[in-house]
């Protein structure tokens, strides 16, 4: 994310990208077509509700780095 042409950001570049590759690994298991079996429908129940965890976890920390940005901007007035 780009501030103020400046650099912000409260993970590494390496966690940024291992988040983008697992996100795509979820995205992969959620629509590969699935056999109408119980254990296949609940692998996409699984992986839905996996995915919806770290949706929320990764809009947390940006919720989190925008207030520390703003308090951060708020100081330096």
């Amino acid at each position: 994310m780009l501030i103020n042409n400046t650099k912000y950001s409260t993970i590494s570049e390496e966690q940024n990208l291992n988040n983008i590759l697992y996100y795509e690994r979820l995205l992969t298991e959620v629509y590969r077509p699935l056999r109408k079996t119980d254990s296949a429908v609940e692998r996409k129940k699984s992986v839905e509700i996996t995915l919806g965890l770290k949706i929320i976890e990764v809009v947390e920390q940006a919720v989190i780095a925008s207030y520390k940005w703003i308090k951060k901007g708020e100081n330096h007035c």
